[in-house]
């Protein structure tokens, strides 16, 4: 892999970083929800699936991706990673998925050589964020194949996805699978499921391994929505939102 040595000094010297200023981050799609969150230390990066931050304030590292793979040049898509201030840019979303990006790994492959690879070593470079579905056609199986086709990409970290019921270890576990790699860990969407009550609980279990793992660079718990994050106003932070702006041990 092109970056691999550059990548594994940012995977030595970034999550340290990252701890200082707070992994938390968001994923949402109207900013002012976003905005409920300035102030937290804890929560640092956002990000929409989209190009541009839609009201977020500047406070946050906010992260454009390309949700699937473009039939043609896509301007618009090389105009947002060239935004100031864009330090990193994130692939395709739930390729794994036939409900989301939808992408087998090959093509894949040729999408980011094509649309993500003239920016390495501008900007840092996320893989596509697989789903924790079966391998080998999903979750870490569809990786090995991504990354076995795409061996002249530029690869700066891992991201992932995580959906289950309350299990904090079997959560660990999934993370950890993707560690082979020697790459930082972005778990861009993750969520329990279960009552505010029970998500309160596993957030608690996890958010301290989650900012004392070396390993895991950033992450965002799904998602700043109202009845999620934010409450069903949508004016302010709901328990569980409380919970991920403020908890530590």
């Amino acid at each position: 892999m092109a970056s691999k040595t550059a990548s594994f000094l940012l995977f030595s010297l970034g999550p340290a970083l990252a701890l200082a200023q707070g992994k938390r981050g968001l994923s949402y799609n109207n900013g002012t929800l976003a905005n409920l969150f300035s102030g937290y230390d804890q929560v640092t990066w956002v990000y929409n699936w989209g190009f541009d931050r839609i009201g977020a304030d500047s406070s946050f590292d906010f992260s454009p991706m390309l949700w699937g793979l473009p039939s043609s040049d896509n301007p618009d898509w090389t105009a947002a990673v060239q935004v100031q201030g864009t330090k990193e840019i994130l692939g395709f979303n739930e390729p794994d998925l036939g409900s989301q990006a939808n992408i087998n790994p090959s093509d894949a492959a040729a999408g980011y050589r094509k649309f993500m690879e003239p920016f390495a070593n501008q900007v840092r470079i996320s893989t596509p964020a697989v789903t924790n579905g079966p391998p080998p056609g999903m979750g870490i199986g569809w990786m090995d194949q991504f990354f076995g086709n795409c061996t002249s990409c530029t690869l700066d970290f891992v991201a992932i996805h995580w959906y289950s019921n309350n299990d904090p270890e079997g959560f660990k576990s999934h993370v950890q699978q993707f560690y082979k790699y020697n790459l930082p860990i972005w778990i861009t969407e993750f969520a329990a499921s279960g009552t505010e009550d029970e998500q309160i609980s596993f957030l608690q279990a996890v958010l301290p391994w989650l900012d004392s793992e070396p390993n895991v660079e950033r992450y965002a718990y799904f998602g700043d929505f109202p009845g999620f994050l934010a409450n069903e106003n949508g004016d302010g932070l709901s328990q569980l939102g409380q919970v991920y702006a403020t908890y530590s041990e």
